[in-house]
């Protein structure tokens, strides 16, 4: 009986985090109170900036490569990392799963990007452009 209550305790706590997420999503874009960076991100992460091009660093441990999507939205100034891990052990399933969005810089070109994974840490580095003109895409990572 007690086991039962708690599995339906995490069911419920699993509902709601993955409501926040949603709200969280439906929230994000490029806000007047972001130049640059999180959109509320519980992520830690770092922009870095050079005359060339803006890099942002995500550490995401846990997760293996092919369990990352990330893909830049030009149009909305943002960077959306979708990733999602799941345990199927004897007696139970553990899964984790995250949605951030990252807000790029001004004159961040998403055409001129690259990723890269390794040890638990995300790194997409996008070049600077000079002019507005940009189109999406998915960013593959090496």
């Amino acid at each position: 009986m007690v086991s039962r209550t708690f599995d339906e305790m995490d069911r419920m706590f699993e509902q709601m985090d993955r409501m926040f997420e949603d709200m969280r999503a439906r929230l994000g874009g490029r806000g007047d109170d972001y130049a640059y960076g999180s959109l509320g991100s519980s992520l830690t992460h770092d922009w870095r900036e050079t005359d060339e091009s803006y890099t942002l660093i995500v550490d995401l441990p846990g997760f293996e490569k092919d369990e990352l999507d990330v893909h830049a939205v030009p149009d909305e100034g943002v960077v959306v990392i979708d990733a999602e891990h799941e345990v199927e052990g004897e007696t139970e399933i553990r899964s984790r799963r995250v949605h951030e969005r990252f807000s790029l810089p001004e004159g961040a070109d998403v055409e001129e990007s690259a990723a890269s994974y390794r040890n638990g840490v995300l790194e997409l580095s996008f070049g600077r452009r000079t002019d507005d003109a940009s189109t999406g895409h998915r960013i593959d990572i090496d």
